[in-house]
Parts: structure tokens; C-alpha cells; sequence
């Protein structure tokens, strides 16, 4: 257990009655990811997995070893998930069975599907907006449960690549008929 990080201009402490560092280390983890999810997106790696996603044969018959990248995605996204994991143990100061309730992995699918699969940015807002969904019923108890469950089966219906690609695709569209209208 840490209890303070001393770097030299200022010591930052991590105890039971401030829980105001674990925010900002959250916010320095969050932001060190995106930044390393968007050096690796916009490398010649990146490059190849969207290969591999949008057509597995041809990208075999470019020479792209599928099992290599695909198992490079899944230790990078490990890696991520560990040291998060690593950080949210610290922060709850508590491993148990409860941390995986149906509660929980509703919450990170919901977070996935509001977000969508297709931008890292996607998942920083789909989580907001589950965090401000989760807040906002939380009077309801265990009914919150069964309106995320509704608000995802209508997601998966409506927009089964999730609901921030069918906001972007529903913006651009907007934007082309108001352009071509002034043409």
C-alpha cells in the first residue's frame, strides 16, 4: 500500500478521508491511456487490425499474420485492464466476488454500447454518460437494473454499433443537406 507520492514540488497523498488524489491519478491513467490507444491506432499496428477487422482473408492475403495482431490487441487491452484494475483494488482497498455483480458488468456493456466499438473517445463518453445514468436512478434501487437493461436492449436494436456512431453518422448527414442546400 502507498500512502503518499513524493514528486519533489509536491507531495501527494493517498488516505481513507481524501479520496481527491485518487481522482486525479484516475484522471492521469485515463489520459495516459487514450494517448497510448491513439499512438497505437494511428501506427502501422493500428493500421493492420483495421485491416484484419474489416476483412480477415484479405488481410491474409496481404501478408498480415492475423493471430500475431489479434493477439497483440488482446495483451494490449490486458495490459490497460490490469493496471486499471490494479488501481481501482487500491482505490476500493478490497478484492471480492462483488466487484464482477451483473450490476457492474451491465454498467461496463452499457458504458461500451452508449460509447460505441468505433472511437477511443467513444468510451470516455459512454462511461460519463452510464456514471450520470447510474447517479441520476440511483433512487430506484434495483430497478435501475432493469431500466439499463431496457435502454440497452433498445440500443442494441437501434444502433447496434452503439449510439455515439449513429449521433456522428445522424451529425454529418445533417451537414451535407445543410451544405448542399446553400450550394
Amino acid at each position: 500500500e502507498f500512502t503518499s507520492l513524493d514528486l519533489g514540488i509536491a507531495k501527494i497523498t493517498f488516505g481513507y478521508a481524501d479520496r481527491t488524489s485518487y481522482y486525479y491519478l484516475a484522471y492521469v491513467l485515463m489520459i495516459i491511456s487514450i494517448v497510448l490507444l491513439r499512438i497505437f491506432v494511428e501506427s502501422k499496428y493500428g493500421l493492420r487490425l483495421r485491416i484484419i477487422k474489416e476483412s480477415e482473408e484479405v488481410a491474409e492475403t496481404l501478408g498480415i499474420d492475423t493471430v500475431k495482431y489479434k493477439l497483440m490487441a488482446v495483451l494490449i487491452s490486458t495490459f490497460i485492464a490490469g493496471y486499471i484494475g490494479a488501481f481501482y483494488a487500491h482505490y476500493i482497498q478490497l478484492l471480492s466476488p462483488e466487484v464482477t455483480w451483473v450490476s457492474t458488468m451491465l454498467d461496463i456493456v452499457l458504458a461500451t454500447m452508449l460509447g460505441g466499438f468505433v472511437t477511443i473517445y467513444g468510451a470516455v463518453v459512454g462511461s460519463v454518460a452510464t456514471i450520470f445514468l447510474k447517479e441520476y436512478l440511483r433512487m430506484l434501487e434495483q430497478w435501475r437494473l432493469v431500466i439499463f437493461g431496457g435502454v440497452l436492449i433498445l440500443i442494441m436494436i437501434a444502433a447496434p454499433n452503439g449510439l455515439i456512431k449513429e449521433v456522428i453518422a445522424k451529425v454529418s448527414s445533417l451537414r451535407k443537406r445543410a451544405s448542399s442546400k446553400k450550394s
